[in-house]
């Protein structure tokens, strides 16, 4: 794998007009997704500080993965629960924790008009996703809350990507899949960090539309 490079503020500020992600730096900008030269997005902002000590023992925890779906009516019941499930202690790191996701998710159904989404939860220590892909979806909203972010790139056909950026801890990256209505260019792939082996671990949650009743 080639080198890593972060995405910083600066990209916030002057992200080039060719370049297939766009980073934002507000929740509701998210809409930059609807533009066809864009594949994905990322929100650039900071995790507070008061919820460090919080998220580093959450995913100190020996690895785990919660699974849910919900819909927008049952969104803070659902994210509740999936922050029970990981170990988050009550008090002020998991109320922003909770309301954070409940955004997050709130604006991933407003983009994609949808009114339920699967939400996963998990504490990884593996590389879990090895080989740069997209997926067979809408779209996914991945959050690395602790550890290193999710590694993306363009791809030309079957490639690994020449540059390969990492969305910053803390900051959610908005992914078209190969199912995008009327279609995408294609071309932004991504993957796990590879961590395994090293000691980090990561907590992360992702944002899927719900699989639909058959």
């Amino acid at each position: 794998m080639g080198s890593v490079s972060t995405r910083g503020d600066a990209a916030a500020r002057s992200t080039p007009p060719n370049d297939p992600v766009r980073t934002v730096t507000r929740l509701g900008d998210l809409d930059a997704a609807f533009d066809p030269d864009i594949e994905a997005v990322i929100l650039q902002r900071k995790l507070p500080s008061f919820a460090t000590s919080t998220l580093n023992v959450v995913a100190s925890q020996p690895e785990a993965k919660f699974r849910l779906s919900t819909s927008i009516r049952e969104i803070d019941d659902g994210v509740d629960g999936l922050l029970h499930n990981l170990g988050f202690a009550y008090g002020p790191a998991r109320d922003w924790m909770a309301e954070d996701v409940a955004d997050l998710s709130k604006q991933f159904m407003r983009v994609l008009s949808i009114e339920s989404i699967a939400l996963r939860g998990e504490v990884v220590r593996d590389d879990a996703c090895r080989k740069f892909h997209r997926d067979a979806v809408q779209a996914r909203m991945i959050c690395t809350y602790k550890g290193p972010g999710t590694l993306y790139g363009v791809a030309t056909s079957s490639k690994e990507p020449g540059r390969i950026e990492i969305a910053p801890t803390g900051c959610p990256i908005f992914l078209k899949g190969k199912a995008w209505p009327g279609g995408s260019q294609g071309v932004v792939a991504h993957r796990s960090p590879p961590i395994e082996g090293t000691g980090e671990s990561r907590l992360v949650i992702v944002i899927n539309e719900a699989p639909r009743a058959r």
